[in-house]
């Protein structure tokens, strides 16, 4: 998801590029917003139309990725923020969004400024916003997840702290269920460490990955605590949101270095490959990854990214964040 940068610009409307499907491995852009912005992460609804955050507006825009002529559209905004991060559905159209503040100059964050915010978009065109809870002891709240379907918790990556928390949905209570060698980052923010990231639970294990360590995960119970060691899945750079397949593969967004790495359940790791020349380019920065969830998306791999503030390929230049799909 987030990682500190010094150039965060503010958010215009985008352009659809929708294309049809392709060959395997190739890549459709099927959004560009303007130069300078940043697209954070995704969730996906159960018709198919993507939601993204930004990370410098508080706007949840949706993004329809099978009709070529429908823009963006704004569906809610956060109050009293200056950017969005990590999304996830709590039950059908409704979703958890931790927020917060940064400095536009230094790239850090701005202390007592992160809360988790629920939209709830199951009436078209009338989403009601409101707070789950403030956690003013947050460094930032970056990714978050639930603990599993319709369960009363969520945790969330705290990458600057180097934690893990755990927020109750019914009482509003949140502690710290983890803080280990594992989720915390290796340099002080202010030397551009940057710690736990990315969070998933699939079958009883909370996933994560460490921006400057790599991908682990923990057995936890099912009120979100540990439940035994972390492990290490994967030893890599530049971790930032992932997802899984119905395989059990790991598809892992790593923007600072321009790859999205595919994780085997034997642990083995594989870059992808595509089709087009200008690959690379298209998925610079990339900060979060999904697959559709209709019966002619399900092999899409649905992709976010910074434009290149992070993980700029030598020799261009930044540009507006994208969203594509990559057909597998």
């Amino acid at each position: 998801m987030f990682w500190p940068t010094l150039l965060l610009l503010p958010f215009s409307l985008a352009h659809p590029l929708h294309q049809k499907r392709d060959a395997p491995g190739s890549i459709r852009p099927l959004v560009q917003f303007a130069n300078g912005t940043w697209v954070e992460s995704l969730a996906v609804r159960s018709n198919g139309q993507i939601l993204v955050t930004q990370l410098t507006v508080p706007d949840i825009v949706q993004i329809d990725p099978f009709q070529q002529d429908v823009p963006p559209k704004v569906v809610a905004t956060l109050p009293d923020t200056l950017g969005t991060l990590g999304i996830a559905e709590l039950e059908k159209d409704v979703f958890a969004i931790t927020k917060g503040n940064f400095s536009l100059t230094t790239g850090l964050t701005i202390p007592q400024s992160f809360s988790l915010y629920k939209a709830d978009l199951r009436k078209e065109d009338a989403a009601v916003v409101s707070k789950i809870v403030d956690i003013p002891e947050a460094g930032i709240l970056n990714g978050v997840t639930t603990v599993k379907k319709g369960s009363k918790f969520l945790l969330s990556a705290d990458s600057v702290m180097g934690v893990i928390w755990r927020i109750n949905l019914e009482t509003a209570e949140y502690d710290i269920v983890l803080n280990d060698t594992a989720t915390q980052p290796p340099l002080p923010p202010t030397q551009g460490g940057f710690g736990a990231n990315g969070v998933h639970t699939r079958d009883g294990f909370l996933y994560f990955t460490n921006s400057d360590t790599g991908f682990f995960r923990v057995p936890i119970h099912e009120d979100g605590t540990p439940a035994g060691d972390v492990e290490i899945v994967a030893d890599f750079l530049g971790g930032d949101d992932f997802t899984f397949d119905k395989d059990g593969d790991a598809y892992v967004a790593r923007g600072r270095v321009d790859i999205i790495s595919k994780i085997s359940p034997a642990d083995e790791v594989v870059s992808l490959n595509y089709t087009n020349a200008d690959a690379l380019v298209l998925t610079e920065g990339s900060t979060a990854v999904k697959f559709g969830r209709t019966e002619c998306d399900r092999k899409t791999l649905y992709v976010t990214t910074n434009g290149g503030t992070t993980g700029l390929v030598n020799g261009t230049f930044p540009q507006g964040a994208r969203v594509l799909a990559i057909d597998l």
